[in-house]
Protein backbone atom coordinates (compact mmCIF):
# COMPACT_ATOMS: atom_id res chain seq x y z
CA UNK A 1 0.00 0.00 0.00
CA UNK A 2 8.25 3.49 1.19
CA UNK A 3 11.02 5.23 3.31
CA UNK A 4 8.47 6.60 5.69
CA UNK A 5 8.47 10.28 6.78
CA UNK A 6 8.27 11.18 10.10
CA UNK A 7 7.81 9.20 13.89
CA UNK A 8 8.57 5.75 12.82
CA UNK A 9 10.83 3.62 14.98
CA UNK A 10 12.56 1.01 14.60
CA UNK A 11 15.19 -1.26 16.49
CA UNK A 12 17.32 -1.91 13.08
CA UNK A 13 17.50 -0.76 11.29
CA UNK A 14 -0.08 24.67 -9.22
CA UNK A 15 -1.82 26.70 -10.86
CA UNK A 16 -1.74 27.28 -15.02
CA UNK A 17 -4.54 26.12 -17.68
CA UNK A 18 -6.89 22.75 -17.20
CA UNK A 19 -5.11 20.39 -18.86
CA UNK A 20 -6.41 18.33 -21.63
CA UNK A 21 -7.41 15.19 -20.28
CA UNK A 22 -8.38 13.11 -23.18
CA UNK A 23 -5.33 13.24 -24.87
CA UNK A 24 -3.58 10.64 -26.71
CA UNK A 25 -0.76 8.35 -24.58
CA UNK A 26 2.04 9.23 -27.43
CA UNK A 27 1.42 13.01 -26.74
CA UNK A 28 1.80 12.73 -23.27
CA UNK A 29 5.34 12.81 -23.57
CA UNK A 30 7.13 11.36 -20.81
CA UNK A 31 5.24 11.78 -18.12
CA UNK A 32 2.58 9.30 -16.45
CA UNK A 33 -1.15 9.65 -17.36
CA UNK A 34 -2.49 8.58 -13.97
CA UNK A 35 -6.44 7.20 -13.16
CA UNK A 36 -7.28 7.73 -10.15
CA UNK A 37 -10.12 5.76 -8.27
CA UNK A 38 -11.40 7.17 -4.92
CA UNK A 39 -11.46 10.69 -3.83
CA UNK A 40 -11.56 10.43 0.11
CA UNK A 41 -9.03 11.71 2.36
CA UNK A 42 -6.48 9.79 0.42
CA UNK A 43 -7.15 10.36 -3.16
CA UNK A 44 -8.50 13.79 -2.48
CA UNK A 45 -4.43 13.95 -1.35
CA UNK A 46 -3.12 12.47 -4.08
CA UNK A 47 -4.85 14.11 -6.54
CA UNK A 48 -3.58 17.60 -5.51
CA UNK A 49 -0.31 15.99 -5.31
CA UNK A 50 -0.35 14.92 -8.95
CA UNK A 51 -1.31 18.11 -10.08
CA UNK A 52 1.39 20.10 -8.41
CA UNK A 53 3.58 17.81 -9.89
CA UNK A 54 1.93 18.80 -13.69
CA UNK A 55 2.89 22.00 -13.44
CA UNK A 56 6.36 21.63 -12.86
CA UNK A 57 7.97 22.41 -16.33
CA UNK A 58 10.22 18.64 -15.19
CA UNK A 59 6.99 16.86 -13.79
CA UNK A 60 6.78 13.43 -14.27
CA UNK A 61 2.31 13.45 -13.57
CA UNK A 62 -0.44 14.21 -15.46
CA UNK A 63 -3.75 13.37 -14.07
CA UNK A 64 -6.02 11.31 -16.57
CA UNK A 65 -9.20 10.44 -15.01
CA UNK A 66 -10.68 10.74 -11.39
CA UNK A 67 -14.08 8.54 -10.09
CA UNK A 68 -15.51 7.88 -6.67
CA UNK A 69 -18.07 5.12 -6.65
CA UNK A 70 -19.15 6.03 -3.62
CA UNK A 71 -19.52 9.87 -3.71
CA UNK A 72 -19.79 10.86 -7.16
CA UNK A 73 -20.86 13.95 -6.18
CA UNK A 74 -17.29 14.90 -4.29
CA UNK A 75 -15.49 14.87 -8.02
CA UNK A 76 -18.58 16.75 -9.60
CA UNK A 77 -18.22 19.35 -7.59
CA UNK A 78 -14.50 19.45 -6.61
CA UNK A 79 -12.90 22.67 -7.92
CA UNK A 80 -9.79 21.38 -7.85
CA UNK A 81 -10.23 18.61 -10.07
CA UNK A 82 -10.51 19.60 -14.07
CA UNK A 83 -13.56 18.85 -15.90
CA UNK A 84 -12.33 16.81 -18.47
CA UNK A 85 -10.63 14.37 -15.64
CA UNK A 86 -14.22 14.04 -14.14
CA UNK A 87 -15.54 10.31 -14.89
CA UNK A 88 -18.63 8.69 -13.30
CA UNK A 89 -17.83 4.86 -13.85
CA UNK A 90 -14.32 3.08 -13.80
CA UNK A 91 -15.38 1.04 -17.11
CA UNK A 92 -14.93 4.63 -18.95
CA UNK A 93 -11.46 4.35 -18.61
CA UNK A 94 -10.29 3.64 -21.95
CA UNK A 95 -11.48 6.85 -23.15
CA UNK A 96 -9.01 8.41 -20.99
CA UNK A 97 -5.84 6.36 -22.49
CA UNK A 98 -4.19 6.40 -19.28
CA UNK A 99 -0.93 4.50 -18.56
CA UNK A 100 -1.47 4.13 -14.79
CA UNK A 101 -4.28 3.54 -12.38
CA UNK A 102 -4.42 4.11 -9.24
CA UNK A 103 -6.82 2.15 -6.84
CA UNK A 104 -7.34 4.25 -2.86
CA UNK A 105 -10.98 3.53 -2.50
CA UNK A 106 -12.17 -0.15 -1.97
CA UNK A 107 -10.84 -3.67 -2.12
CA UNK A 108 -13.89 -4.84 -4.10
CA UNK A 109 -12.45 -2.34 -7.13
CA UNK A 110 -9.21 -4.79 -7.32
CA UNK A 111 -11.72 -7.69 -7.20
CA UNK A 112 -13.91 -6.72 -9.94
CA UNK A 113 -11.32 -4.75 -12.19
CA UNK A 114 -8.12 -5.44 -11.09
CA UNK A 115 -7.06 -7.86 -14.01
CA UNK A 116 -9.05 -5.77 -16.07
CA UNK A 117 -7.00 -2.85 -16.12
CA UNK A 118 -3.64 -4.76 -16.80
CA UNK A 119 -5.43 -6.33 -19.72
CA UNK A 120 -6.34 -2.73 -20.80
CA UNK A 121 -2.41 -1.97 -21.28
CA UNK A 122 -2.35 0.31 -17.77
CA UNK A 123 -0.56 -0.50 -15.19
CA UNK A 124 -2.12 -1.03 -11.84
CA UNK A 125 -1.46 0.58 -8.85
CA UNK A 126 -3.44 -0.70 -5.45
CA UNK A 127 -3.85 0.21 -1.93
CA UNK A 128 -6.34 -2.05 -0.37
CA UNK A 129 -4.14 -4.96 -0.63
CA UNK A 130 -6.96 -6.71 1.50
CA UNK A 131 -8.33 -7.39 -1.49
CA UNK A 132 -5.44 -10.49 -2.30
CA UNK A 133 -6.52 -12.47 0.81
CA UNK A 134 -9.08 -13.98 -1.48
CA UNK A 135 -7.78 -16.63 -3.52
CA UNK A 136 -9.37 -16.03 -6.46
CA UNK A 137 -8.66 -12.44 -6.82
CA UNK A 138 -4.75 -13.21 -6.06
CA UNK A 139 -4.50 -15.73 -8.39
CA UNK A 140 -6.63 -13.80 -11.19
CA UNK A 141 -4.74 -10.36 -10.87
CA UNK A 142 -1.46 -12.12 -10.51
CA UNK A 143 -1.90 -13.93 -13.44
CA UNK A 144 -2.67 -10.39 -15.58
CA UNK A 145 0.20 -9.10 -14.27
CA UNK A 146 2.45 -11.93 -15.96
CA UNK A 147 0.22 -12.34 -19.13
CA UNK A 148 2.29 -10.53 -21.44
CA UNK A 149 4.30 -12.31 -24.16
CA UNK A 150 6.72 -9.07 -24.05
CA UNK A 151 7.60 -9.00 -20.05
CA UNK A 152 9.80 -6.10 -20.35
CA UNK A 153 7.09 -4.30 -21.96
CA UNK A 154 3.98 -5.47 -19.97
CA UNK A 155 1.69 -4.44 -17.55
CA UNK A 156 2.51 -4.70 -13.97
CA UNK A 157 0.97 -4.88 -10.57
CA UNK A 158 2.77 -2.31 -8.23
CA UNK A 159 1.80 -2.70 -4.54
CA UNK A 160 2.71 0.74 -2.26
CA UNK A 161 4.54 0.08 0.98
CA UNK A 162 1.98 2.45 2.77
CA UNK A 163 2.78 2.27 6.78
CA UNK A 164 5.04 -0.76 6.20
CA UNK A 165 8.35 -0.15 7.47
CA UNK A 166 10.54 -2.59 5.61
CA UNK A 167 8.82 -4.46 3.59
CA UNK A 168 11.57 -4.49 0.97
CA UNK A 169 13.60 -6.26 3.48
CA UNK A 170 10.98 -8.91 4.13
CA UNK A 171 10.40 -9.04 0.35
CA UNK A 172 13.96 -10.28 0.37
CA UNK A 173 14.62 -12.65 3.51
CA UNK A 174 11.23 -14.27 1.67
CA UNK A 175 12.84 -14.70 -1.60
CA UNK A 176 16.35 -15.98 -0.67
CA UNK A 177 14.23 -18.41 2.48
CA UNK A 178 15.30 -16.95 4.83
CA UNK A 179 12.06 -16.08 6.24
CA UNK A 180 10.65 -18.86 8.39
CA UNK A 181 8.14 -16.60 10.33
CA UNK A 182 6.48 -13.27 10.15
CA UNK A 183 4.42 -11.77 12.71
CA UNK A 184 2.44 -7.97 12.87
CA UNK A 185 0.85 -6.33 15.49
CA UNK A 186 -1.46 -3.60 14.70
CA UNK A 187 -2.94 -1.15 17.50
CA UNK A 188 -5.44 1.85 16.65
CA UNK A 189 -7.93 3.46 18.32
CA UNK A 190 -11.25 1.65 18.18
CA UNK A 191 -13.29 4.32 16.56
CA UNK A 192 -10.34 3.89 13.60
CA UNK A 193 -11.73 0.00 13.65
CA UNK A 194 -14.43 -1.00 11.30
CA UNK A 195 -14.76 -4.64 11.75
CA UNK A 196 -17.52 -6.28 9.94
CA UNK A 197 -20.63 -5.57 11.56
CA UNK A 198 -22.88 -8.87 13.42
CA UNK A 199 -18.97 -10.08 13.82
CA UNK A 200 -17.93 -10.97 17.49
CA UNK A 201 -14.91 -8.61 16.67
CA UNK A 202 -17.09 -5.90 16.27
CA UNK A 203 -18.77 -6.36 19.49
CA UNK A 204 -15.23 -6.46 21.25
CA UNK A 205 -14.37 -3.48 19.60
CA UNK A 206 -17.40 -1.35 20.90
CA UNK A 207 -16.71 -2.78 23.75
CA UNK A 208 -13.27 -1.51 23.69
CA UNK A 209 -14.31 2.24 23.23
CA UNK A 210 -15.43 2.57 26.82
CA UNK A 211 -12.37 0.61 27.92
CA UNK A 212 -9.09 2.18 29.52
CA UNK A 213 -6.91 -0.86 28.44
CA UNK A 214 -5.86 -2.95 25.16
CA UNK A 215 -8.39 -4.97 24.36
CA UNK A 216 -7.22 -7.95 21.48
CA UNK A 217 -9.79 -8.38 18.74
CA UNK A 218 -8.19 -10.79 16.67
CA UNK A 219 -5.46 -13.05 16.65
CA UNK A 220 -4.84 -15.51 13.84
CA UNK A 221 -3.68 -15.58 10.04
CA UNK A 222 -4.09 -12.77 7.97
CA UNK A 223 -6.18 -14.22 5.48
CA UNK A 224 -8.77 -14.59 8.09
CA UNK A 225 -8.41 -11.18 9.73
CA UNK A 226 -8.46 -9.34 6.21
CA UNK A 227 -12.19 -11.02 5.82
CA UNK A 228 -12.87 -9.49 9.15
CA UNK A 229 -11.41 -5.79 8.63
CA UNK A 230 -11.71 -5.32 5.06
CA UNK A 231 -10.31 -1.48 5.22
CA UNK A 232 -8.23 -1.56 8.24
CA UNK A 233 -5.66 -3.81 7.53
CA UNK A 234 -4.14 -3.15 4.33
CA UNK A 235 -0.61 -2.95 6.04
CA UNK A 236 -0.62 -6.14 7.30
CA UNK A 237 -2.29 -7.99 3.99
CA UNK A 238 1.52 -5.88 2.39
CA UNK A 239 3.51 -7.37 4.82
CA UNK A 240 2.35 -11.15 3.53
CA UNK A 241 2.50 -10.13 0.06
CA UNK A 242 5.99 -9.15 0.52
CA UNK A 243 6.31 -12.41 2.09
CA UNK A 244 4.77 -13.86 -0.90
CA UNK A 245 7.26 -16.63 -1.48
CA UNK A 246 7.03 -18.21 2.21
CA UNK A 247 4.69 -17.49 4.66
CA UNK A 248 2.39 -14.92 2.75
CA UNK A 249 -1.26 -14.97 3.81
CA UNK A 250 -0.29 -17.11 6.52
CA UNK A 251 1.69 -14.96 8.18
CA UNK A 252 0.58 -13.88 11.72
CA UNK A 253 -1.52 -11.05 12.38
CA UNK A 254 -2.77 -9.41 16.01
CA UNK A 255 -5.13 -6.70 16.33
CA UNK A 256 -5.72 -4.86 19.56
CA UNK A 257 -7.67 -1.29 20.30
CA UNK A 258 -6.90 0.63 22.67
CA UNK A 259 -9.50 4.04 23.38
CA UNK A 260 -6.01 5.32 24.70
CA UNK A 261 -4.06 5.87 21.74
CA UNK A 262 -3.30 8.81 19.85
CA UNK A 263 -1.80 7.08 17.06
CA UNK A 264 -1.69 4.21 15.15
CA UNK A 265 1.09 1.71 16.03
CA UNK A 266 2.57 -1.09 13.96
CA UNK A 267 5.19 -3.74 15.22
CA UNK A 268 6.46 -6.00 12.81
CA UNK A 269 8.16 -9.36 14.16
CA UNK A 270 10.67 -11.44 11.23
CA UNK A 271 11.97 -14.67 11.83
CA UNK A 272 14.27 -16.79 9.55
CA UNK A 273 15.03 -20.18 10.59
CA UNK A 274 16.64 -21.57 13.28
CA UNK A 275 20.43 -22.32 13.37
CA UNK A 276 22.09 -25.58 12.81
CA UNK A 277 22.28 -26.62 16.33
CA UNK A 278 18.40 -25.71 16.53
CA UNK A 279 18.94 -22.25 18.26
CA UNK A 280 17.03 -19.53 17.37
CA UNK A 281 17.59 -17.61 14.16
CA UNK A 282 17.64 -13.83 13.04
CA UNK A 283 14.87 -11.82 14.45
CA UNK A 284 14.41 -8.92 12.94
CA UNK A 285 11.33 -6.17 14.37
CA UNK A 286 10.41 -2.59 13.85
CA UNK A 287 7.97 -0.23 15.46
CA UNK A 288 6.55 2.45 13.69
CA UNK A 289 4.03 4.99 15.35
CA UNK A 290 2.13 7.50 13.19
CA UNK A 291 0.19 9.76 15.24
CA UNK A 292 -3.32 10.45 14.14
CA UNK A 293 -6.60 11.65 14.84
CA UNK A 294 -9.60 9.18 15.99
CA UNK A 295 -11.84 8.15 14.08
CA UNK A 296 -8.86 8.25 11.00
CA UNK A 297 -8.46 5.09 9.31
CA UNK A 298 -5.27 6.33 7.30
CA UNK A 299 -2.01 8.80 9.39
CA UNK A 300 -0.63 12.06 7.48
CA UNK A 301 2.97 9.94 7.27
CA UNK A 302 0.92 7.22 5.46
CA UNK A 303 -0.37 9.44 2.36
CA UNK A 304 3.38 11.09 1.99
CA UNK A 305 4.40 7.53 2.19
CA UNK A 306 2.09 6.49 -0.34
CA UNK A 307 2.93 9.98 -2.57
CA UNK A 308 6.40 9.09 -2.34
CA UNK A 309 5.81 5.23 -4.14
CA UNK A 310 3.50 7.08 -6.46
CA UNK A 311 6.23 9.54 -7.39
CA UNK A 312 9.06 7.12 -7.38
CA UNK A 313 7.26 5.23 -9.65
CA UNK A 314 6.58 7.86 -12.36
CA UNK A 315 10.43 9.26 -12.06
CA UNK A 316 11.56 5.59 -13.18
CA UNK A 317 10.71 3.35 -16.34
CA UNK A 318 8.28 0.77 -16.32
CA UNK A 319 9.34 -2.04 -14.95
CA UNK A 320 7.15 -4.60 -16.96
CA UNK A 321 4.93 -7.70 -16.05
CA UNK A 322 4.76 -8.62 -12.70
CA UNK A 323 4.50 -7.66 -8.75
CA UNK A 324 6.53 -4.77 -7.90
CA UNK A 325 6.68 -3.11 -4.14
CA UNK A 326 7.54 0.35 -4.54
Amino acid sequence: INAEYGNGLSTFNMAGDEPPCKKSRTDAGPRRRIGVIGYGKVGAFLVSEILKNQAQPDGTMELGFVVDLFNQPAVAESDLIPDSCKATTIESHPEYHLDLMVEVAHPDVTKQHGSSFLQAGVDYMCASTTAFADPATHSQVFEAANSSADAANGKGLYIAQGALWGAKDIQRMSRSGKLAALTVVMKKHPDSLFPVEGSAEFKANEAAKIAAEEIELFRGSVRELAGLFPVNVNTICTAALAAGDSVGFDTKAVLIADSRLDEMVIDVLAEGPPTATGGRGMRVRSIRENPSKRGEVTGQATLMSFFSSLRQLCENPPRGNGIHLC
